[in-house]
């Protein structure tokens, strides 16, 4: 008989609608609620969506996996409630959890140390401290949502499992090494980050939104022009269960990103999420770099409206950074594009990759193009202006709020900025003195001298934390909309006093 390997995952639901996709180790019909799908096969792993519809808005539906009619989910003995789909029911105050980043390993010592303490710097699991807490709530005080920004997996950091899978069919000592090599190696480091049977009932009962980032594929993946030429020397290899329509998409996608829109929108009553892809789609041309290509942008600014109580802009990678480290990677673009002359290109390449420096202000002309679209929400060109206009975003292993004010006092809207990251995965400490400084004055005025120096002038919006430093801890953000109001809560992953691992409040911020 047919059983499950991953999932379900619980990946959309609406106020009538939900998806849930799952994994099988055989060929199947998949059935939630009554509804059922035969599963799909990609080179040797079977798959399935199943589209629940005809749902009551601000319900809550238990539900059962089975495979070709024998119950398989929940497991025999689960000690965890049941999976629920909930539905969003109109006027419904709005609960969003989000957060970037997550390296998996076990949730024991060594590893659920402090991160001071952990050998490997991981420390607590945020999202595993939050389903242990959600497993105790009411199905009503559920999240709507959980907004994963990025970094889900690291491809070049396999969890121990998939590492041991990997050397038990290559030789790691020659390239790529211990690094996730092809969609055999993807499925189990997906499978072994997900199975956990407290992250794998999280996921099958709150639905994820999900945007990825470089990790999921290469450390500093689509980082510049230069950095793809070099990943394109290198050979490809083919597996014999090739699956032809994938590997042709993946092969014409890494060679032009134009025309593949990974980016997303999602409306909960009043508030819209609008997931960019800040990564995959990147235009990386010397003198016309570009966060998104056209065809993206366009779509971005058609479904970047006002009309909404509330409008959210999910992306990976900070809009808003601190303000010296924003200058000095709008100066390193510049350096890259030659305008100290072409003998510095090849030094501010080096500056760019060794410092990640691919942020939106690295690609200032799209930094400017969506400041410009937030303006014109915020000022009600684009319909009723928001009450608020949030960033939400991951990536920097850090956390924090900033809140902007544009120079343009016709701005309704207000403007925030909120990094939540990591959920486990702390920053060495050397990176974290430099983010740190990048937020000081002096910083930003260093910063600024050598954007000026580079011909790059003033930003037309000025933007500040709204508290006194950054979070370096493992850490997991809440948003609560209720009409136009919002208040965003931020909390860090500790062990409590019996040593089981806990979440602890941060800091706290009304929002509009």
């Amino acid at each position: 008989m047919p059983d499950l390997v991953l999932g379900p995952l619980l990946r959309y639901a609406s106020e009538t609608d939900a998806t849930v996709w799952v994994e099988t180790d055989a060929a199947c019909e998949v059935e939630v609620l009554g509804r059922r799908s035969r599963t799909f096969r990609v080179e040797g792993h079977h798959y399935a969506l199943v589209h629940v519809s005809e749902l009551e808005p601000g319900g809550a539906y238990e539900y059962e996996v089975l495979l070709d009619g024998e119950k398989r989910w929940p497991e025999a003995g689960s000690d965890f409630p049941p999976s629920v789909i909930r539905t969003f029911g109109p006027g419904e105050p709005l609960k969003l959890v989000f957060g970037s980043c997550r390296i998996s390993a076990p949730h024991e010592p060594p590893y659920a140390l402090s991160s001071e303490k952990d050998e490997r710097g991981l420390g607590v699991d945020a999202l595993y401290a939050l389903a242990m807490r959600l497993r105790e709530e009411n199905v009503e005080d559920l999240p709507h949502a959980l907004v994963l920004l990025g970094d889900q997996i690291y491809a070049h950091k396999p969890p121990f499992d998939t590492l041991d899978f990997i050397r038990s069919r290559r030789d790691t000592g020659e390239p790529p090494g211990e690094v996730v090599a092809d969609f055999e190696e993807y499925a189990r480091i997906y499978r072994d980050s997900w199975t956990d049977p407290t992250i794998r009932w999280l996921l099958s009962t709150v639905p994820s939104a999900m945007i990825f980032d470089d990790h999921e594929v290469s450390d500093d993946w689509n980082i510049s022009e230069v950095w793809v030429e070099e990943m394109r020397e290198k050979p490809i290899k083919a597996a014999e269960d090739a699956s032809p329509l994938l590997r042709q998409f993946a092969y014409e996608t890494h060679r032009e990103a134009a025309g593949v829109r990974w980016s997303f929108h999602r409306d909960f009553g009043g508030t819209r999420l609008l997931m960019m892809d800040s990564r995959g789609g990147r235009v990386l041309e010397r003198d016309h770099r570009s966060m998104v290509d056209a065809e993206e942008w366009d779509w971005i600014e058609e479904h970047a409206t006002g009309g909404f109580d509330h409008l959210l802009f999910g992306t990976s990678l900070p809009v808003l950074l601190g303000p010296g480290m924003h200058h000095l990677q709008a100066w390193n673009e510049a350096i890259c594009s030659g305008v100290w002359g072409e003998q510095l290109e090849g030094w501010g390449e080096g500056i760019r990759r060794s410092q990640d420096l691919d942020h939106w202000s690295s690609f200032h002309e799209s930094f400017t193009a969506l400041i410009d679209l937030i303006r014109r929400v915020g000022a009600g060109e684009k319909g009723k202006p928001p009450a608020s206009i949030i960033c939400l975003s991951g990536d920097v292993h850090h956390g924090y709020l900033a809140g902007a004010k544009f120079r343009d006092r016709n701005v309704e809207s207000t403007l925030y900025q909120a990094v939540c990251s990591p959920l486990r995965n702390s920053l060495p400490g050397k990176k974290s003195r430099l983010q740190s400084a990048g937020w000081t004055k002096p910083g930003e005025l260093a910063g600024r001298f050598l954007a000026r120096l580079a011909g790059i002038g003033e930003e037309k919006l000025n933007w500040r934390l709204t508290h006194d430093e950054l979070w370096f801890e493992n850490q997991i953000a809440t948003l609560k909309l209720d009409g136009r109001q919002a208040r965003l809560t931020f909390e860090k992953a500790v062990l409590d006093t019996s040593g089981e691992p806990n979440l602890q409040k941060l800091y706290e911020q009304d929002l509009a």
